[in-house]
């Protein structure tokens, strides 16, 4: 496989042999799953605004999930993928796990000139989504 990560006017993507694949914060969120930074299901939506681009991550075999506990009666049903159920109210339920094409993007892409750019672009959209506010530099 060929990755290469690209700035343009809407963010960083991340294309395979020239067709567009993922945006900068399914690149950030794969990282920081390799990294064990994602603990629960609340911190999907510091990435994302909704779950359809998770689900794109889980489609394209990039990550895994693995259920991290039994879920207590009358928890929210958030995430039902491949037979296991995922719930919400507690919402330490899962365990998002890179996979080896997943560890072979990031590999590839880290080489990338524009890598740490976009990290730093990632985290200030990560810290203005939570906070829920614009963060200005001097």
């Amino acid at each position: 496989m060929n990755y290469t990560m690209v700035k343009t006017e809407s963010g960083y993507r991340i294309f395979q042999d020239r067709i567009p694949l993922l945006d900068g914060m399914q690149l950030r969120f794969l990282y920081d799953v390799q990294h064990h930074q994602v603990f629960d299901t609340n911190s999907l939506f510091a990435y994302f605004g909704s779950l359809e681009p998770f689900e794109q991550l889980t489609a394209l075999g990039l990550i895994t999930l693995r259920p991290h506990r039994v879920p207590s009666r009358g928890e929210k049903v958030l995430i039902q993928w491949k037979g296991t159920l995922f719930y919400a109210i507690q919402a330490s339920v899962f365990r998002p796990e890179v996979t080896e094409k997943g560890i072979c993007l990031l590999r590839d892409v880290k080489r990338s000139d524009t890598f740490s750019a976009c990290m730093e672009d990632m985290d200030q959209k990560i810290a203005e989504r939570l906070l829920g506010q614009r963060i200005e530099h001097d």
